[in-house]
């Protein structure tokens, strides 16, 4: 199944539509993860108690409702868990396994029987 079946998309117009694509009703981008460089917590945020993203991180492990404060997860979307990254690099790097067939570039002919 292709959704353009009539061309060949090449790799911006993949990624304007992978990242890029906005309903056409709202305006809001439909992308439902976000990158790397977007997902950061915040250096400058703190609570009314004083508390940073560091000590939302620690409280998380023990009370997962420690970030029930919409502001909260705003500000601090990797302590919270509230920011779904589009990729997973720690688990994609733990599955990737390097298997070296030969050292050397070599032209696969088939028999002459074949």
């Amino acid at each position: 199944f292709r959704l353009y079946p009539d061309r060949v998309l090449d790799s911006s117009q993949v990624a304007n539509l992978a990242f890029q694509s906005w309903d056409p009703n709202t305006y809001a981008n439909l992308r439902e993860c976000k990158l790397p460089h977007e997902g950061a917590d915040s250096n400058i945020f703190e609570d009314l108690s004083g508390h940073d993203c560091g000590w939302y991180a620690q409280a998380m492990k023990a009370n997962p409702q420690a970030c029930a404060n919409p502001i909260v997860r705003a500000a601090c979307p990797v302590a919270c868990g509230s920011g779904k990254p589009c990729f997973n690099m720690t688990r994609a790097a733990a599955n990737v396994s390097i298997h070296k067939v030969w050292d050397r570039v070599m032209w696969l002919a088939p028999t002459a029987d074949a």
